[in-house]
């Protein structure tokens, strides 16, 4: 038997996120939770297997306390156990080695409202509970459509900053393409073209991310580029509990049309040299590569 009690409302810009608490009569092979928002969408998935069980253990007698109330992993042992959603949607698209300045992977908050936990106990049937995000009431003249006018905004930098990450991942992944491809031949036109594809890559991945950052103070070294600047205003924009301000509208709009102009040129470069490469390949009696999917 298992139990899911109705979470207490949790407030925004006080809590750190909505405690979940839940009874097992006896361990479980595996427990996920589901939030879902008042429309009935999933927002964000969690899952507790008995092998991950000590790994995400705490050691530290405070962490209950000063963590927020509970696992930001679901535990899977008999008795009471505590969840914590951090009320946040999911974060931005992140790619392996990733050095940013004033920016980190978050999601935007929850609007005030009323959600859904939903949990699933090894196969048994799921049970749910409804929960509120309430507003934080110290707050003096900020209303629930100020938030979701912050939320709407976020979300839109959020994508933005996925398409700027996942458009440098495309980038690389060709480019390791080409180079196993030029492991196999020395071919003078294949040669000359893959140095092509991969320079026309580099150029527009650089203007999308800094690539010469290498550790954490690099940053400081080197300009930011697009995907940092948005990143930053994201935390910007998710940093105040208030509407945004017209000045981070203004600088979206100008960081996305910009991000535009490097996706069109990564798209042609795709199709274009690229395109040629593959045809070279393919006289070659080499595999032509894939080009993943466009961003757009």
């Amino acid at each position: 038997d298992h139990w899911l009690y109705q979470p207490t409302p949790a407030v925004r810009d006080i809590d750190q996120g909505a405690t979940i608490q839940y009874y097992l009569a006896e361990d479980a092979e595996r427990v996920t939770f589901e939030v879902l928002d008042d429309q009935g969408e999933v927002i964000r998935s969690y899952e507790g297997v008995a092998s991950d069980e000590e790994e995400e253990e705490d050691d530290s007698p405070f962490a209950q306390f000063f963590g927020g109330g509970g696992n930001q992993t679901p535990t899977v042992t008999a008795g009471l156990n505590s969840f914590r959603w951090d009320m946040r949607y999911p974060a931005w698209t992140d790619f392996e080695g990733r050095i940013m300045w004033a920016a980190r992977p978050v999601g935007p908050t929850a609007v005030p409202g009323t959600y859904t936990v939903r949990m699933t106990v090894d196969d048994h049937a799921p049970v749910s509970q409804e929960f509120e995000i309430q507003i934080n009431p110290n707050l003096d003249g900020v209303t629930v459509a100020d938030l979701q006018a912050r939320f709407d905004l976020a979300i839109e930098i959020r994508d933005r900053v996925s398409e700027a990450n996942e458009a440098v991942i495309l980038a690389r992944d060709i480019k390791g393409e080409v180079d196993d491809r030029l492991e196999q031949t020395d071919e003078a036109d294949i040669v000359t073209q893959a140095q092509a594809v991969e320079e026309n890559l580099t150029m527009v991945e650089s203007e999308i991310y800094q690539i010469q950052n290498q550790s954490n103070q690099d940053p400081l070294n080197y300009p930011i580029k697009l995907n940092n600047k948005l990143a930053a205003l994201l935390n910007l924009v998710e940093g105040s509990e208030t509407r945004p301000t017209d000045q981070s509208r203004e600088v979206f709009a100008h960081l996305s049309s910009l991000l535009d102009e490097e996706l069109q040129q990564l798209d042609i470069v795709i199709n274009r040299d690229l395109g040629r490469l593959n045809e070279l390949l393919r006289l070659e009696g080499l595999e032509p590569i894939q080009r993943g999917r466009l961003v757009s």
